[in-house]
């Protein structure tokens, strides 16, 4: 949401509309060479049409980044009129070269202060802005002064702009921060829609942490949320999540606690082997048990299933009505506001509620893709945690052919996120049908990524990825064969991470292999297995072998730079399971060393120095041939390695000859991901829905969510007043404010003001459920309104089923 106290900027970006409320066209834009003499020809004249025209032409000419300073004195005269079109105009000249004429600009100070006083709560809106907007310091004061008078003024709009005005005065000025602040209590206090909004917007800017300010008006705010505007509503989301987190306590409890829990249910439930009879009838004996565990009758059943699903203390009552309340604006047609409920259901509600956001988040994903991409970006984010959200709007995440790129990024990532036992062969094959895309090389090389991720995520359909995966590297395109070689190395990286360590002598490799070859055949070929304590060492080594050896046979092949590396590396940290294919495989490397990109440069040295130590007897002097050439390669790097590795590994200082072990073999970390934006305990390092989350990294202005409190604060959040007096009080104030003034001048301008109103209220009409959301209408306190347009479920009730089928 851009900030509010650029208003001034705003208005010079957006005068082109000004110009066609008061009736101009198009042409002051196209000719834009007008005279400034005969301009001010045209404000000195008496006439309103040609003062008219003269502004028309001045606000042109701004609108092409040409300098109108020079007309200033012509113009500020001209503050003085009556004329209300005239003076808007006026105004959004005096504002934006206020700066550069600083005395000028205060001559029409006066006139913005007779604004204020005006019987007509435009002129007073329209004064108060203009004269926030001035950015001169030595008028803070007198803006000061009027922003506490006009703070209680009886029209929403005069306190909707003095809620603004804050802003803006606190970013020209902080140290009026202590004045502000009264001014912002008592705008909090305020029962009209229109002006809670912009009070939350300003209390997010200017003092975020001074809960207690909010503390007499947080039911308030979760009773109106409904009605508040869109973006004021997003606003209030996110500053009650922040307060949530700050005042209430998680509902889940303790995570320890409860995974006990289910242990503990799951044990009680489970069938012992020992009560069942050969012939299956152990009916008598599960009665038996059960009542010996406690489960003689049905209550102590449903007793034992509450407390399976206890999640702790029991909710706090205004914890549950801010939940409630934020859930009645899933539906809203703005996407921001769907993704700022989402985001304080993740972070407040507990974990098997988090579900009923998953639907709307969905929904928007039909919108523009610039809304996509920000609504995945969060999806996936929350997809790693808890894919439960999202498993069944599967076919929501499936690529389009007119879906842009950073879309398909998204969805291929969401897509592995909520992968799982049930899902995943669809997943697999939906990937599998994007990599037989040719017109498409980034989506065939991100699924291709994607597919290993499954296999990261899911060990059990390691052996079905690797199949594809081998069999993608006999595909004629390069690029597939590079990339999937790629994630094979990488799988290598993450699978074998618990194996066995190698063996040390070249004899043991020897018959470790023979012993593969021997007692591998006669098991299923499981490539990723972990091993466990009962499976041989050489069983693993067997399938490694094979890996290997189709990858060697494909290097000669292989032109892509990274993707013959990814060959050389896992040739060589694997060596010990092809002692007699690895030396080969040197030698034929040492033969096109001088050709090779400096990254397969450096892991052919690398490949030499493991068998080196394995195999010194048949890779020795060829690895010394390989340092020879290194030594004199154009690249400092190589060279650099090229010593290091020859004063350790064939240099004849004993020393350092023992440890070359440990430093070339020694036991690799295994790869993280480098997408992960986890924070502590599981949570994005930046809160869901800012723009810092979407960066990732800390932009200006970013408040960071608190963590939850392990007891909550004794906190009285008893109303001022009740509602119903608040809703009286208020229409009491309307009636008061539109009743002032008298005179004929006053009557046109509130016309125009009435004009304005219906123009800025089109959200507050009549929404098709029976309710005028009109000046002076009675709020309904139902819980089925909404102060945004919905969408009904007969527009998607076709794709999703009702949540009660979900719940089940």
């Amino acid at each position: 949401m851009t900030t509010l106290s650029d208003s001034a900027s705003q208005m010079v970006k957006n005068f082109g509309s000004v110009i066609t409320t008061v009736g101009g066209n198009a042409a002051y834009f196209e000719n834009v060479n007008s005279k400034f003499e005969d301009i001010k020809v045209l404000l000195d004249n008496n006439a309103l049409k040609d003062k008219m025209e003269a502004m028309k032409r001045i606000l042109a000419i701004m609108s092409r980044g040409k300098d109108c300073s020079a007309l200033y004195p012509d113009v500020v005269k001209n503050v003085v009129i009556k004329n209300l079109q005239i003076r808007k105009l006026v105004y959004i000249y005096v504002v934006h070269y206020a700066e550069l004429e600083p005395d000028s600009a205060l001559l029409a100070i006066n006139n913005f202060r007779q604004d204020t006083l005006s019987g007509n709560p435009f002129s007073r809106t329209l004064g108060l802005r203009n004269l926030s907007n001035i950015r001169l310091k030595v008028i803070v004061q007198v803006v000061v002064l009027s922003l506490k008078k006009l703070c209680k003024d009886g029209s929403p709009f005069v306190r909707k702009a003095a809620a603004h005005a804050i802003l803006k005065i606190y970013s020209l000025d902080s140290d009026q921060l202590p004045e502000l602040v009264s001014v912002l209590e008592t705008l909090l206090k305020d029962h009209s829609t229109m002006v809670l909004g912009s009070a939350i917007e300003a209390f997010n800017e200017i003092c975020p942490h001074r809960y207690d300010l909010i503390h007499p008006h947080f039911r308030k705010l979760c009773h109106l949320l409904v009605d508040i505007d869109e973006w004021g509503q997003i606003s209030v989301l996110n500053t009650l999540t922040r307060y949530g987190r700050d005042q209430f306590t998680d509902p889940d409890g303790n995570e320890v606690d409860k995974e006990k829990k289910r242990n503990r249910k799951s044990k009680a439930f489970k069938e012992d082997p020992e009560d069942s009879d050969s012939d299956g009838s152990d009916s008598e004996s599960k009665k038996k048990k059960k009542s010996e565990n406690g489960y003689d009758s049905q209550e102590d059943e449903d007793d034992d299933d509450d407390d399976l699903y206890d999640t702790g203390a029991a909710m706090d009552s205004d914890h549950r009505l801010l939940l409630n309340s934020a859930a009645e604006l899933l539906r809203s047609r703005n996407s921001a506001v769907v993704m700022a409920v989402a985001t304080c259901y993740f972070y407040l509600a507990p974990v098997d509620e988090t579900y009923k956001v998953g639907k709307a988040l969905t929904r928007c994903l039909r919108r523009g893709r610039e809304v996509q991409y920000i609504i995945l970006s969060n999806i996936c984010t929350m997809a790693k945690t808890r894919p439960t959200m999202f498993e069944q709007y599967l076919l929501d995440f499936f690529i389009y052919r007119s879906d842009s790129s950073f879309v398909k990024r998204k969805k291929l990532e969401v897509l592995t996120n909520i992968a799982n036992g049930g899902n995943i062969n669809r997943i697999l094959e939906e990937l599998n049908t994007y990599v037989q895309n040719p017109d498409d090389g980034e989506l065939v090389t991100g699924s291709i990524q994607a597919i290993g991720r499954c296999a990261t995520r899911l060990p059990e359909v390691t052996d079905s990825v690797m199949r594809t995966l081998m069999n993608l590297i006999s595909s004629p395109s390069q690029d597939i064969v590079a990339e999937a070689i790629i994630v094979i190395k990488r799988l290598l990286q993450s699978g074998f991470a618990k194996n066995p360590q190698p063996s040390n002598t070249n004899t043991n490799n020897n018959n470790n292999t023979n012993s593969d070859s021997n007692n591998g055949k006669a098991k299923k070929k499981n490539l990723f297995k972990v091993a466990e304590e009962d499976q041989d060492e050489e069983d693993t080594g067997f399938y490694i072998k094979d890996v290997l050896k189709h990858f060697a046979k494909l290097l000669p092949d292989v032109k892509n730079p990274e993707a013959r590396a990814c060959v050389i590396w896992a040739i060589g940290e694997y060596c010990d399971s092809v002692p007699l294919l690895a030396p080969d495989v040197l030698r034929e490397l040492a033969q096109t060393f001088k050709e090779e990109a400096d990254i397969v440069k450096l892991q052919i040295m690398n490949l030499g120095s493991k068998l080196s130590i394995h195999n010194p007897d048949q890779t020795r002097a060829i690895y010394g041939y390989i340092l020879d050439l290194a030594f004199y390669d154009l690249n400092f790097d190589i060279r650099d390695r090229a010593r290091l590795m020859k004063g350790i590994l064939i240099s004849s200082n004993n020393t350092l000859n023992n440890y070359g072990r440990q430093l070339f073999l020694s036991k690799k970390p295994i790869p993280t991901d480098s997408n992960d934006e986890s924070g502590k305990e599981g949570e994005p390092a930046y809160m869901l829905g800012t723009l810092s989350h979407i960066v990732n990294h800390k932009v200006p202005g970013y408040e960071a969510l608190g963590e939850w409190k392990k007891v909550a604060p004794e906190t009285d959040r008893t109303p001022l007043e009740s509602f119903k007096d608040g809703e009286d009080k208020e229409k009491e104030r309307k009636d008061v404010g539109w009743s002032l003034g008298s005179s004929d001048e006053d009557d046109r301008s509130r016309s125009n003001s009435e004009d304005y109103s219906d123009d800025y209220s089109d959200d507050y009409s009549d929404d098709g459920r029976g309710r005028s959301r009109g000046r002076g209408r009675s709020r309904s306190r139902s819980r089925s309104r909404s102060g945004s347009r919905s969408y009904s479920d007969d527009d998607y009730s076709d794709k999703y089923s009702d949540e009660d089928d979900r719940r089940d």
